[in-house]
């Protein structure tokens, strides 16, 4: 679903991937909120980087990741201090589904955003996927019911889950783009009349085409693959790394091919195609670099 809605627009795609993502949370916790929000941001990522493989396996580990958001255990509850930067939701999100360190463990909470204490600040104009609300999630001294928290003791588990998902909804999200992509072109090429001939005729658009064609077929069938896969946490966090480092580099490739067959106009705003540039770019940056992909794609593979 993800793919086909991106193929029109990429930014609702990301709304309805954020909201999915933090109801999923939500439904596979152990602890269900009694009257649980209807619409939900997940706040993932930690400081400005995903926490590390080493701190996925041992949460008190400081390297490579060091883990600043933490929720100590008071009497009635909570104290949650931390950032949780580059945090995406729909407009008019009312809370926040929260990863931090709860003592030696990892702990999950459902946090209402208008929490004392909590400060979402927008991030202002960006570059692409402008549908979706992008803030910095600041949270000093926020107190939370003990019901607010999500598992029972350790959310290690749901935050595997949590990461797999993400990656191949990005993924699935970058297929689809690039698939609207190679249609647009398609069709452009198909009805746009130079040098004496249809647009389409000319090797260097067909050799475009076909190219583009190719790498979003492959981003695809990353993503099919890694859906097609078990339960299992680990080898399935590793097919949905993959899916998102390598399949979005893929989709990336076949909008950018895509783009060259409508020439200088695929530039302007009159076809979308600039539009699509930017979305499935700033996709490339979301959810870990390609190095930190890479570290976990190695290092998931000795243990897999």
């Amino acid at each position: 679903m993800l793919s086909a809605v991106a193929e029109v627009c990429g930014g609702v795609a990301l709304n309805l991937h954020v909201q999915g993502l933090a109801s999923q949370v939500i439904a596979l916790a152990n602890r269900k909120p009694a009257s649980p929000p209807q619409r939900v941001a997940p706040a993932i990522q930690e400081e400005f980087g995903l926490p590390g493989w080493g701190t996925l396996n041992i949460p008190t580990l400081d390297a490579p990741a060091h883990i600043i958001s933490q929720a100590k255990r008071e009497k009635n509850g909570y104290l949650i201090d931390g950032l949780k930067p580059f945090m995406y939701a729909m407009p008019g999100a009312e809370a926040a589904v929260v990863f931090c360190r709860v003592d030696d463990n990892w702990g999950c909470f459902l946090i209402p955003l208008a929490s004392a204490g909590l400060k979402a600040e927008s991030v202002g104009v960006r570059t692409g996927l402008r549908a979706s609300y992008l803030s910095h999630l600041t949270l000093k001294g926020v107190q939370v019911p003990l019901d607010a928290r999500l598992d029972e003791g350790d959310a290690l588990p749901l935050l595997m889950r949590t990461l797999s998902l993400n990656w191949l909804g990005l993924a699935a999200i970058g297929a689809g783009i690039a698939r609207g992509a190679v249609k647009a072109a398609r069709k452009y090429a198909s009805e746009r009349y130079q040098g004496g001939t249809m647009l389409e005729n000319h090797p260097v658009i067909r050799m475009l085409i076909a190219g583009a064609e190719s790498n979003m077929e492959a981003a695809s069938a990353l993503v099919t693959r890694a859906a097609d896969m078990g339960p299992g946490e680990l080898e399935l966090m590793r097919a949905c790394a993959i899916a998102r480092l390598t399949g979005l580099q893929l989709s990336a490739e076949a909008v950018t091919d895509s783009l060259q067959v409508f020439g200088g106009y695929g530039y302007m705003e009159d076809y979308g195609m600039e539009k699509r540039l930017r979305d499935v770019t700033v996709l490339k940056s979301m959810a870990g670099t390609p190095q930190y992909l890479k570290q976990f794609i190695f290092e998931s593979g000795e243990v897999c």
